[in-house]
């Protein structure tokens, strides 16, 4: 078992994960592909590869840092054996740090979990940028923290990449002079410092119970010898969450600068990748045998998948999702005391003027067409072609819409989800 379990917390009232101190999730690689893509669009190539890399490095290095302090580990070696362990652990692949020292060298990556995901859904498909960056800010932050230095005086450059062609990823890392430092840590207390109070929603109980059997199965959950997490039918890493948040909030920045219509676009995409890892992952898990197995249960009527997805969310760190009101075939409401994006919203950018909860409101709309529209009996197989068979069926089009944000100083985050009338 990882040294690093002994430093994991739940928020039980929130369904929060912290380890280290720092907030993390887990999703599929459906998500994080579509999360880059939407970024790489957005900014640029080389504008998108350095905001990922920068997220990465940011917020590996304040987990990488607080652990090494709470396991007294000193030697440089073994600290970038614990990063090498963590990255495997948590479905990134193999990344091999050896090589570096406390002035740069070359990591190499083995199996990554985003260049071989996008090999393994776009085969072929000639990709023409590195497709790494996550990979490139964790080596910066891994050595860092090895050799105490300041992480934005680590430069790292994804070189080889797997998805390009190359028969294995390599990383150049190197020192540079200090350019702007990182903010504070947004971390377990101040998460907690901006919460509202919490509450349940629908079938509470049993939506909990499963949620701990959930937590207690992923618990067991860690990455093959190729440092992959395949498990139903998606490759799944775990990551600080808020990676995804900076991402998302400073592309938005970044193009409001530029034009307020190319912000609305780029929050567009941050719904539909919502959506896709809702109905990929809450589908995925759902119609498993292992699921069945867990929930005792083989129904698939809409208000259960509905529970069981508050359940996944909740399992995965995303935050206590409840189902608020129910009308089959009408309306759907979700609402969570917080997602895991408020907090961070709050803590970075202040209280905004309008919904920030991406993740959620494009997971809720995925809800609703997974409870109406598939045909659970048949085992469906949750393939980039069934997902565009299902958001194309004109008699399942449903439209949802966040009500209510923590981010905007409202006690909850609310998204409504109606079905769309042709």
């Amino acid at each position: 078992m990882s040294p690093l379990h002994d430093l994991e917390r739940w928020s039980p009232e929130y369904d929060l994960r912290f380890v280290a101190e720092t907030p993390v999730c887990g999703h599929c690689h459906h998500y994080n592909l579509f999360i880059d893509k939407t970024v790489n669009d957005a900014l640029g190539l080389a504008g998108g590869a350095k905001l990922r890399t920068e997220a990465a490095r940011e917020f590996f290095w304040a987990l990488l840092n607080r652990a090494v302090l709470e396991l007294n580990i000193a030697d440089p070696a073994a600290r970038l054996q614990l990063a090498e362990d963590l990255f495997r652990t948590w479905g990134h692949g193999r990344l091999e740090l050896s090589g570096l020292n406390a002035q740069g060298g070359v990591a190499l990556g083995r199996t990554l979990h985003s260049s071989y995901s996008w090999r393994e859904k776009f085969g072929d498909q000639p990709r023409y940028s590195p497709a790494d960056a996550l990979a490139a800010g964790f080596a910066a932050a891994a050595m860092a923290v090895a050799f105490d230095l300041p992480p934005h005086e680590v430069e790292a450059t994804e070189t080889l990449c797997l998805a390009m062609g190359h028969q294995s990823c390599e990383f150049r890392l190197r020192r540079v002079e200090g350019t702007q430092p990182l903010e504070p840590p947004v971390t377990r207390q101040a998460t907690l410092d901006v919460l509202p109070k919490s509450f349940g929603g629908r079938s509470e109980d049993e939506v909990q119970r499963l949620t701990e059997g959930l937590r207690d199965f992923l618990s067991g959950v860690k990455g093959d010898e190729r440092g992959l997490i395949e498990a139903f039918g998606v490759f799944v890493t775990f990551s600080p969450v808020n990676i995804y948040n900076r991402l998302s909030y400073e592309m938005l920045e970044t193009l409001r600068q530029r034009h307020e219509s190319f912000a609305r676009v780029s929050a567009g995409l941050l719904r539909e990748a919502g959506r896709m890892c809702g109905f990929n992952t809450f589908g995925g898990i759902i119609g498993s045998p292992e699921w069945e197995a867990l929930t005792g249960t083989s129904e698939r009527d809409a208000l259960t998948v509905a529970l069981h997805s508050c359940t996944i969310a909740r399992g995965l760190g995303f935050g206590r999702w409840s189902v608020a009101d129910f009308e089959p075939g009408r309306l759907l409401i979700l609402q969570a005391p917080s997602t895991y994006e408020g907090p961070y919203y709050k803590l970075r950018h202040g209280e905004g003027s309008t919904p920030s909860c991406y993740l959620f409101e494009g997971a809720c709309e995925a809800i609703a067409q997974l409870g109406h529209a598939v045909d659970w009996s048949s085992t469906p197989a949750f393939t980039p072609e069934f997902y565009d068979q299902m958001s194309n069926d004109p008699d399942n089009q449903w439209q949802a819409e966040q009500t209510h944000c923590v981010s905007c100083g409202d006690d909850h985050c609310e998204v409504i989800v109606t079905r769309q009338i042709r």
